[in-house]
């Protein structure tokens, strides 16, 4: 989704209907309190951000 990769190709390589995407992500945002796909795909953004940070960190404290 945050790519920006049409929902019809995320669907298919999900193996579901487009309602039923639609359905899943409705349910995270109201789960996370998030009111609009921008904040989503922001805290998506976020997430991956940080947990990219600490594998790098993991990386540099092994060598």
């Amino acid at each position: 989704m945050q790519e920006g990769i049409p929902t019809p190709i995320i669907t298919e390589k999900m193996g579901v209907r487009t309602k039923t995407f639609y359905t899943h992500r409705r349910n995270i945002m109201l789960k996370l309190g998030i009111e609009n796909r921008v904040s989503l795909y922001r805290k998506i953004f976020n997430r991956e951000n940080k947990r990219q940070e600490e594998d790098d960190v993991l990386q540099e404290s092994t060598l």
